[in-house]
């Protein structure tokens, strides 16, 4: 498998950007500031994240997803150990992510991977989405903000 950087979009990402975003105008608003992570088995791309610089001292991830096929076989971890080593290396103190309320998966993932929620930002979806989101059988509103150390 190869694990690389890049900045440019392809049109093979969206359907991987779309399926953790589903709202493009929300994905396309912070991709232009954003690095992406890709990971590939024999030139087939299996997952994506998308980190942000939010300030000199905070990263943010906005976006990872994983192709079906490839779930729960580390892939998602092996993106975020990168993501997690580079903004290291680059002298960050903090990294960042959002999900929603209802994201049980994501939020255990991140959970088990050192990050821990520090705030509730009601309405989030609400007010950054046009089309209201319906996860596991309830209308997303809040997110959840979780932070993890970079430092050791």
């Amino acid at each position: 498998m190869e694990i690389k950087w890049r900045t440019q979009i392809q049109l093979e990402d969206w359907p991987l950007l779309l399926k953790a975003d589903p709202e493009k105008k929300v994905v396309e608003s912070y991709l232009g500031t954003s690095e992406l992570l890709e990971i590939r088995d024999k030139n087939q791309l299996l997952g994506l994240l998308v980190l942000q610089e939010k300030n000199t001292t905070t990263v943010e991830i906005m976006n990872v997803s994983v192709v079906k096929e490839a779930q729960n076989q580390g892939i998602g971890q092996q993106l975020l150990r990168e993501a997690l080593r580079q903004s290291r290396e680059q002298a960050y103190e903090q990294i960042e992510v959002k999900t929603g309320t209802t994201s049980l998966v994501p939020l255990i993932f991140y959970q088990k991977q050192g990050f821990r929620v520090v705030s509730v930002l009601a309405d989030y979806f609400t007010q950054n989405y046009q089309t209201p989101l319906v996860e596991n059988g309830v209308t997303l509103k809040d997110a959840l903000l979780l932070q993890r150390s970079l430092i050791d």
